[in-house]
């Protein structure tokens, strides 16, 4: 399926951690096709790619995979036609699929903590969704680096929780925001 033309349902009142999985998104998908991909609260008639995120637009179509990954911070990513659905049964699931979405299906990784040179990527302005039906439940429930592990400041805590972890020591405000264990 052909991201051009995509968009990105995230109802409103949505979590925070919810909210960063959209504009991260739109953010990733931007660098890498250089389209920006609307957020909407409630999805256009038009007959494009939907990326609805959050446990809300999905539990009523897939409610084994919510009951599979209740109280973990695991996701699923799932297809119906040109319906993508990327959601977990807590906030940071979901969050926590956007970035598996976004890794499987192109080449971009979050090598180091470092806005201006830690994420490496091809530009594709012909992105295509290959990878869309997975269901991933973490086998720990804590994961995280320590601050001092190749980096620190500002450019840490988002970095940490694209590459999954689940715990940024230290760190309440960022813990708390991107719906991390504390």
């Amino acid at each position: 399926l052909p991201l051009a033309g995509a968009e990105i349902v995230l109802p409103e009142k949505s979590s925070a951690p919810e909210e960063i999985a959209a504009q991260e998104l739109q953010s990733w998908i931007r660098k890498i096709t250089g389209r920006e991909l609307k957020i909407l609260a409630v999805p256009s008639a038009d007959a494009n790619v939907k990326l609805f995120l959050g446990r809300a637009c999905a539990e009523k179509l897939y409610p084994e995979d919510v009951k599979k990954l209740e109280g973990r911070d695991g996701f699923a990513v799932r297809n119906s036609g040109k319906n993508i659905y990327i959601f977990g049964s807590i906030p940071k699931g979901t969050l926590n699929g956007v970035f598996a979405f976004l890794e499987n299906n192109s080449d971009l990784i979050w090598a180091r903590p470092h806005a201006d040179y830690g994420a490496v990527y091809t530009r594709n302005p012909n992105l295509s969704i290959v990878w869309a039906d997975a269901l991933e439940i973490p086998r720990s429930s804590l994961r995280g680096w320590l601050q001092n592990a190749g980096g620190g400041g500002a450019d840490f805590p988002i970095w940490a929780v694209r590459n999954r972890c689940n715990y940024v020591g230290g760190v309440p405000s960022e813990n708390l925001m991107y719906g991390n264990f504390t």
